[in-house]
């Protein structure tokens, strides 16, 4: 994605003070750390490039109020990769796919608990 259409995000990213794991769907294998986040899409960060259009199947987890984990399943589309300012990682921004009511909320509950607050 060009730096332009960057710039035209619908909703500002929410970045987060505790970086949730996404893992592969398939074999819970650790995907990257998610870093900001919205409703319609995420960045994460992870040590291999993917590429661009590329569609993975993808399970969110972060820890609940009462320290379980919490999952949430997602279908997304890879949209970008750079390289990130830690040389050794990539930056890579998704969107969701299918989104609804549903994944909306999941997205909105992972924003309030762990998005720097509003000041």
């Amino acid at each position: 994605m060009s730096a332009g259409k960057a710039n035209k995000r619908s909703l500002e990213r929410k970045n987060l003070i505790y970086f949730p794991k996404a893992l592969l769907k398939e074999n819970n294998e650790e995907f990257g750390k998610i870093v900001d986040i919205t409703v319609e899409g995420f960045m994460l960060i992870r040590y291999n490039a993917v590429q661009s259009g590329n569609n993975f199947d993808l399970r969110i987890a972060w820890e609940a109020e009462d320290g379980h984990e919490e999952l949430f399943d997602c279908s997304v589309t890879a949209c970008w990769c750079k390289p990130d300012k830690n040389p050794e990682l990539y930056a890579i921004g998704f969107k969701f796919n299918n989104r609804d009511a549903k994944s909306d909320n999941e997205v909105t509950r992972l924003i309030r608990k762990w998005s720097f607050p509003e000041w």
